[in-house]
């Protein structure tokens, strides 16, 4: 059985194809990617723009001619941020069914933020302390209790729409990156404190941190390593981060203001330790579908 997963996310729509065996063992076998970025430049009134909106619609086009090619069994298709607060949402949404007949499903933030923490929960992740996603348009944040979760939220700051706020930051300046660690911090205030002062990143921002630092997938590091990267980033402009072989030359401008809310959690909740794992919203997704279908088996 092959099922796709289509994730529309603020800065690019991914498709993932994984082949489920008679036991719904997972072996993924391709992934495409389309920078489209429908979060940037939104109009005055929150709409994607219309450059955006055609970019989006044709990308979601070409995926569709894969699966008919790839034969899929099963598709799902997830919008986050970027939908969810466009006021042209229906409209990109029938567009889309229209021209290719896919149904989109667009989550709420704390949607997305359980299937963050549905994708943690296999052996090769140390779930711990708490975890961070942030994309081009939102980020999650969740608390665990050992391997449980205690609470999940989301805010629309993500690397994209902060950018976009600070009217295209180079460099981000001192007083900026002061300002909204501290409103960010604000937003965080409520939420319980984790007991294990660990922290699990997740998302394209922090992956290319890790790049950058040489650490694979499932290393704590301290967290004074991590906040020296995160300035060097921040002090740099965008040519400069373009010129970082791991960060690709479209997240480049974006780098900057996409860890603005790692720094304010890290402040926070003064997290010793940081790990980044390199899962997604969309083995969130597949591990509650293999749930589904083992229970109905």
């Amino acid at each position: 059985m092959q099922v796709a997963l289509i994730d529309i996310g603020s800065n690019s729509i991914r498709l993932g194809l994984y082949q489920l065996d008679a036991q719904f063992q997972v072996q993924s076998v391709r992934r495409y990617r389309y920078f489209v970025q429908l979060g940037k430049d939104m109009t005055a009134q929150g709409a994607i723009n219309a450059t955006n909106f055609r970019a989006g619609v044709a990308a979601l086009e070409k995926l569709k001619w894969l699966l008919e090619r790839e034969l899929v069994d099963q598709t799902m298709v997830t919008a986050t941020q970027a939908l969810r607060q466009a006021s042209n949402q229906e409209e990109f949404i029938d567009a889309v069914a229209q021209k290719t007949g896919l149904k989109i499903q667009v989550l709420t933030g704390k949607q997305e933020a359980y299937y963050d923490y549905c994708a943690l929960q296999t052996p090769q992740v140390p779930a711990t302390g708490a975890f961070l996603d942030t994309g081009g348009g939102s980020f999650e944040f969740g608390v665990l209790e050992g391997d449980k979760l205690l609470e999940v939220a989301s805010w629309p700051f993500g690397a994209v729409q902060l950018f976009d706020q600070l009217q295209a930051p180079d460099p981000l300046s001192v007083d900026q990156q002061k300002t909204w660690c501290q409103r960010l911090q604000a937003k965080l205030r409520d939420l319980p404190r984790p007991q294990d002062q660990r922290l699990i990143l997740l998302g394209g921002v922090h992956q290319v941190l890790f790049r950058i630092l040489n650490a694979p997938n499932n290393q704590w590091l301290p967290t004074a390593q991590v906040q020296a990267q995160i300035q060097q980033i921040q002090r740099q402009t965008v040519d400069q981060n373009q010129s970082l072989l791991a960060i690709e030359k479209q997240r480049a401008p974006f780098m900057p203001t996409g860890l603005l809310p790692l720094q304010a959690v890290l402040q926070a909740f003064e997290i010793q330790e940081v790990c980044y794992c390199h899962v997604s919203l969309r083995d969130g997704l597949l591990a509650q579908y293999r749930q589904k279908m083992t229970a109905s088996s």
